[in-house]
């Protein structure tokens, strides 16, 4: 379990790159792509429970949680650079990009869970419609 915690960690940037490549004309559409990718792990209300419980060990385990960490990390400079890049392509109005990656990835996380608790719809699109509500006021 530990090599695939780390592979994980090490393969962060993957995430990134694909949704550039599939949304070359829009970093703002990357982000959000990006960020309902997380809910490839919870295709189902079980398949998210299993992963939580995963989560328990990465965050309290000392040989897991800097793989978690380093992963985390990446996840937030991957939503950073996206959101420079919008406000770059006029996609977005200037804003603390630092903070607003941080708010990204919380959200992105947490919508998950909601999902599985309301169960409406597909978690794609709940954590989609979660990240458009967060950055309409930042829209241009």
């Amino acid at each position: 379990m530990l090599t695939i915690a780390a592979g994980a960690a090490q393969g962060g940037d993957d995430c990134f790159d694909m949704v550039r490549a599939a949304h070359p004309d829009s970093p703002l559409d990357a982000l959000i792509a990006a960020g309902a990718a997380m809910a490839q792990m919870a295709a189902t209300p079980e398949e998210l429970a299993n992963s939580l419980a995963f989560l328990q060990i990465d965050i309290t385990d000392p040989e897991f949680h800097p793989h978690t960490l380093a992963l985390s990390r990446k996840n937030v400079a991957g939503y950073r650079a996206l959101l420079k890049d919008a406000i770059a392509a006029g996609e977005l109005k200037p804003h603390d990009t630092a903070r607003m990656a941080r708010v990204v990835n919380a959200l992105a996380s947490g919508s998950i869970i909601n999902w599985a608790i309301f169960r409406e719809g597909t978690a794609d699109k709940w954590v989609r419609r979660d990240l458009e509500t967060l950055l309409a006021p930042y829209r241009r």
